[in-house]
């Protein structure tokens, strides 16, 4: 009865983004953000509030769906 194997080890691993994953994170994970925030109307890739700014608080200021950019990010991240 031992511990069960991870399946992926944390070397390979990609950072998940979220709601509360800021702007300026997201940014960082991949060089397609910006057009993704872009596609959904929010100019966030110029912004200075970026590196503060959850994508979930951001989103909502420019009335778009944080769930569907989050959906987006992960994909761009994890090769997709």
């Amino acid at each position: 009865m031992g511990k069960k194997a991870s399946k992926k080890s944390s070397s390979t691993v990609k950072p998940k983004v979220t709601g509360r994953t800021t702007v300026g994170k997201a940014l960082e994970l991949h060089a397609k953000a910006a057009a993704v925030f872009k596609k959904h109307g929010m100019s966030c890739a110029t912004c200075g509030g970026a590196p503060a700014e959850p994508i979930a608080k951001a989103a909502e200021m420019y009335g778009a769906d944080p769930r569907k950019i989050v959906r987006e990010l992960n994909k761009l991240v994890a090769g997709e």
